[in-house]
């Protein structure tokens, strides 16, 4: 007597178990179909007019210049569909399911260490693990967010899910045409985003612990395919020597290259999480309470664990390569609350989370045997019934092919400059170069990047070659120079009787008094400093404002566009800041109220908690200029209670306390400002009048020019000095 056969693959003959069970083309074509029926049509917020503006000129977009992305995307950008912002939305659509294609083909492989049995008993469970978890994934909100707007993080995405399907193939199969197609797609993926640097530690592991023969020669290869891959960074110079219109950091020359693919730029910001010490800790915990839920689903933390375990068991090298992924990119951007930002840790979960429930299906035998035709049944029906769940609760909330808003907020005020204006800007620099570059209006006007003027080492310094159209003085500058350079420029400008518009988002502190609310966003340069702000000039301020939030809310789809609400509440809060330089202290307060009413927890819900610090310690500035000494206090020591390392209301508690008679709390709150930031004037100020107070005349003079030289660009604050230091060099009978 002969064993039983096993039962056979699935064929053509076997219709009831081969056509519920779904390949990866159809979940990803569904998937596909919905990312574009929810693209963004217009320029989008944040990066995405930037990217949308370099692409489309084959420019070179901010640190690390990412052109992996613009030559990838500009390629897709060439289909003559939609827009052009909507042919770019389409290619992180593409790469978001390509992503989900390689995801799929990961999941379904066979697994080391599987019992014994059918092939089609054991590749029917993982196709099915490989389908749910791509489902599920691909309607995450992280995902279906980043696949519908002009972005990097799809691209680098599929580079990583594209590396690791390489090196699991080629330890598989021992194929070194695997292993090197690897590296190359390695090298391409670091000219898409720098921060993959931090997968090369898991990578290496992977590579080291299945490499049985040649390890040294494999090596070398790596290197090799990885630096042809990586010399796509060489578009930087040779765009750059072109002057494109968009050349975010000129990287011509060696030193501005190394600067710029370094990003040097934002040296400070890279693991400032990590450097805050105990902080990372309340970053992880709002990574874990409040970003991951957003994503994770709760069912799926035990497949996870499950999934771990499986992997452990099977394949220890790609086990610890994924965990060295996963936290690399955690680390690195643990400040974050944007879900895009951690993809790569939530694609790594997904596939853990793929392996478990594939083990899961294996170990119940539920498609093996008599039973498997009505099992398929109720996993196609599940899914189907998942799918639709899925998509209806989501769609209203990822749905942003009406929202043109990103396009339409800002463009009254530039397409209504005066003929060769210039509009100096600093966050609506993309938005506005995106309306040059890529839809051509208003090309008279001479669009300036304050980043430009401010920080000229990182940015791309202001020339005549650059700007024909307007007055540039003479003469290089450098960041300590920058802000008289600044000055020299708009003089020049305005005496050619050039009308000049700000954005006003930096030096308030400098420029006020030459500021004057014209248009819904922009402000006004005038020659003549301005002794007083009118109460009309400030309520046609207001009335403009109320008109564009109402506009926007009717026709423009404003609450539903989240992304947009951080610029609105930065704007408002340096809007309160100008109004109460101008004394204007009530009328500042009001500002400050609208913008915790609408956007608040009775609101949107939309404050960041730094935003929410900012806003407090506004309101206590206001407050103090009213007179209202303990609402004020209050409200400081509510700021520094949520985050102990905001300076400005430890330096105003220290003026509060020298001002209600407590100089050692003012002492010691000074003294915590400085540690925080050992450049901020005010604190050294406050310091020296307590010295002043105790009597102390050498150490208030010393602390009294500390703050003299952190001050220099701010006119008032250096007034309020000079007159401190006077008052101290008089006799002590004329100093009392």
């Amino acid at each position: 007597m002969t064993a039983n056969p096993s039962p056979p693959i699935a064929t053509a003959a076997d219709p009831v178990r081969s056509s519920l069970v779904p390949g990866p083309v159809w979940i990803c074509l569904v998937l596909f179909i919905l990312y574009l029926s929810t693209a963004i049509p217009s320029l989008g917020w944040r990066d995405n007019p930037e990217f949308a503006a370099s692409t489309h000129t084959l420019g070179i977009a901010h640190p690390a210049g990412f052109p992996t992305y613009s030559l990838l995307t500009k390629a897709v950008a060439l289909l003559p569909v939609g827009s052009i912002p909507f042919r770019l939305s389409l290619a992180a659509a593409l790469f978001t399911t390509l992503s989900l294609y390689l995801l799929h083909a990961l999941i379904a492989r066979p697994m080391t260490g599987e019992k014994a049995g059918s092939a089609d008993d054991h590749r029917q469970p993982r196709i099915w693990a490989a389908t749910w978890t791509v489902a599920a994934f691909g309607i995450s909100s992280a995902l279906w967010s980043n696949a519908t707007e002009i972005e990097v993080y799809s691209l680098n995405l599929l580079f990583l899910v594209a590396t690791l399907t390489c090196l699991v193939r080629w330890s598989e199969e021992d194929h070194d045409s695997w292993l090197l197609a690897g590296g190359f797609i390695f090298g391409l993926a670091a000219g898409n985003h720098a921060t993959v640097a931090f997968y090369l530690p898991g990578l290496l592991l992977y590579f080291l612990g299945h490499s049985r023969r040649d390890t040294w020669r494999r090596c070398l290869l790596l290197v090799f395919f990885f630096l042809v891959g990586f010399s796509v960074y060489l578009y930087l110079p040779i765009r750059a020597a072109a002057e494109p219109g968009f050349n975010f950091g000129d990287p011509e020359n060696l030193k501005r290259f190394l600067m710029h693919i370094t990003n040097r730029k934002s040296a400070s910001d890279n693991f400032s999480g990590v450097r805050q010490g105990w902080r990372f800790f309340e970053h992880l915990w709002i990574f874990l309470s409040q970003t991951t839920p957003r994503t994770f689903w709760p069912v799926g933390l035990p497949l996870l664990l499950l999934g771990v375990w499986r992997t452990w068991r099977g394949d220890r090298p790609l086990t610890m390569a994924l965990i060295l992924i996963g936290l690399g990119n955690l680390v690195f951007f643990i400040r974050w609350t944007n879900p895009t930002a951690f993809l790569p840790t939530f694609f790594i979960a997904a596939l853990w989370c793929g392996f478990g429930l594939a083990w899961l299906l294996q170990h119940w035998g539920l498609l093996a045997g008599r039973h498997a035709p009505a099992w398929n049944r109720i996993l196609a029906l599940g899914l189907a019934i998942f799918l639709a769940a899925g998509i209806w609760l989501q769609y209203p909330i990822h749905n942003r092919s009406n929202i043109y808003l990103g396009l339409e907020e800002f463009r009254h005020d530039y397409e209504t400059l005066p003929p060769d204006a210039i509009s100096l800007v600093a966050l609506l620099w993309f938005h506005q170069r995106a309306y040059q570059d890529v839809y051509r209006m208003r090309e008279d006007v001479t669009v300036l990047g304050l980043s430009d003027f401010l920080r000229p080492e990182h940015f791309n310094p202001i020339t005549a070659a650059r700007f024909p159209r307007v007055t540039i003085p003479p003469g290089p500058y450098t960041f300590k120079t920058s802000v008289e350079y600044l000055k020299t420029f708009l003089r020049a400008n305005l005496d050619e009787g050039r009308d000049i518009y700000w954005e006003p988002i930096h030096l308030n502190e400098i420029f006020y008094p030459n500021l004057i609310p014209a248009k819904e966003i922009l402000f006004k340069f005038v020659p003549q400093t301005l002794d007083e702000l009118s109460i009309e000039t400030v309520q046609a301020s207001f009335d403009r404002l109320r008109s564009k939030i109402a506009r926007g809310i009717d026709r423009e789809k404003l609450l539903d566009d989240h992304e947009i609400d951080d610029y609105y509440v930065s704007f408002m809060i340096h809007f309160a800041e100008y109004l109460r330089k101008h004394t204007r202290a009530q009328d500042a307060l009001a500002v400050l109220r609208f913008i915790e009413a609408f956007f608040g927890p009775q609101g949107k819900a939309s404050l960041t908690p730094g935003d929410h610090n900012r806003l407090t310690n506004q309101k206590g500035v206001c407050l103090l200029m009213l007179g209202r000494l303990q609402e004020a206090e209050d409200l400081f020591k509510e700021a520094t209670a949520r985050d102990d390392t905001y300076y400005d209301p430890w330096a105003n508690l220290a003026m509060i306390y020298l001002k209600t008679g407590r100089p050692d709390q003012a002492y010691q709150a000074a003294r915590h400002a400085i540690q925080i930031n050992p450049n901020y004037p005010e604190a050294y100020l406050h310091l020296g009048d307590y010295y002043r107070q105790s009597g102390d005349r050498d150490l208030a003079g010393q602390n009294y020019r500390l703050a003299l030289e952190h001050a220099k660009n701010n006119s008032q604050l250096t007034q309020q000095i000079q007159n401190r230091l006077q008052a101290l060099a008089a006799t002590p009978e004329e100093s009392s």
